[in-house]
């Protein structure tokens, strides 16, 4: 992932937990991510085109995330979108695109946040789905080219067996003998 990607990867995760999977690279489109990273804007209409009910707006005060209920995407620092997962009386439990998820303390986050808030929940067109991206693939993709290699390396490893296990053969014949 990329470090402009940050508004379509939280977009991905908000639609994983209810159960769409979307291919970063579709949405990366859809954010219409630049080389200055994404508009809220501009997640919002990529969330609606999901079937999701997305709305943004800003919050004045700490005490206004009592009223959306996670998950939600929050601008933070003014130059990434975290998903907040939930929050306690001591911290927020934030699910970072950049790093993964992590905890942080309600002063850290009052530092960080800048109070635009994008609300994304499913609504009556919503539709689960999609598949999570297998590895085999992928993983064939990055090899196919190293093919000819790969399979000289296993051929070769089988042939140096052999020494291995004929020497402990000769040695006890020439030893016993």
């Amino acid at each position: 992932m990329e470090a402009v990607e940050c508004g379509a990867a939280a977009l991905s995760i908000i639609l994983a937990y209810y159960g769409r999977i979307v291919p970063l690279a579709k949405l990366r489109q859809e954010c219409g991510v630049s080389r200055d990273g994404s508009k809220a804007s501009k997640i919002v209409a990529a969330a609606r085109n999901y079937g999701m009910e997305a709305n943004g707006f800003k919050a004045e005060t700490l005490d206004q995330l009592d009223e959306v209920s996670p998950p939600y995407i929050v601008f933070w620092e003014f130059n990434h979108f975290l998903v907040v997962e939930g929050f306690n009386k001591h911290q927020v439990f934030l699910n970072d695109p950049a790093t993964g998820p992590r905890k942080v303390s309600w002063d850290e986050f009052d530092e960080g946040f800048t109070g635009v808030i994008l609300t994304i929940e499913p609504g009556e067109e919503f539709e689960k789905g999609g598949r999570k991206p297998s590895i085999i693939p992928l993983l064939y993709q990055r090899l196919r080219p190293s093919l000819g290699a790969i399979i000289y390396c296993i051929i070769a490893g089988f042939l140096l067996v052999i020494p291995g296990l004929t020497v402990p053969v000769f040695s006890q014949i020439f030893v016993d003998n």
